[in-house]
């Protein structure tokens, strides 16, 4: 089985930090790109600089082209058609929930601040447990 492509996309270098060694944790061979914008990965994903992602975490909260701009970007790339799109950030107010999940998002997850609820919530997304994400 070919290993699972995950890209982060978030200012923070922290967060990006923090998600790529839960991943690990949770599923050696995933394999985890991370973005410290949304032009950098809209640029990199469309230039083929980066592989097809089988989950795209998206932050929101970014400066220059926002989360919601960039998952409207993204969802106009035709080879991220199965790519699932996962709104991962601090925010918990239901109009971004909603919003974005009308935009195209599978998904939408507050960020975990413990590493062990982070690495159940990618445990389950590797195994679309979709109910279990929180």
């Amino acid at each position: 089985m070919k290993p699972k492509i995950l890209l982060i996309i978030d200012d923070d270098p922290d967060d990006r930090e923090f998600f790529c060694e839960a991943l690990k944790e949770v599923d050696e061979s995933a394999i985890c790109y991370a973005c410290k914008s949304g032009m950098d990965a809209i640029d990199m994903l469309t230039s083929a600089q980066l592989p097809v992602p089988d989950f795209i975490f998206l932050d929101l909260n970014m400066p220059v082209l926002s989360g919601k701009q960039c998952l409207q970007a993204l969802k106009k790339i035709r080879k991220l058609e199965q790519t699932h799109i996962i709104i991962y950030t601090t925010s918990k107010l239901t109009d971004d929930f909603s919003e974005t999940i009308n935009m195209g998002a599978m998904h939408f997850m507050t960020k975990p601040t413990r590493l062990s609820e982070l690495r159940d919530a990618l445990a389950n997304v590797l195994a679309e447990n979709w109910t279990l994400v929180r």
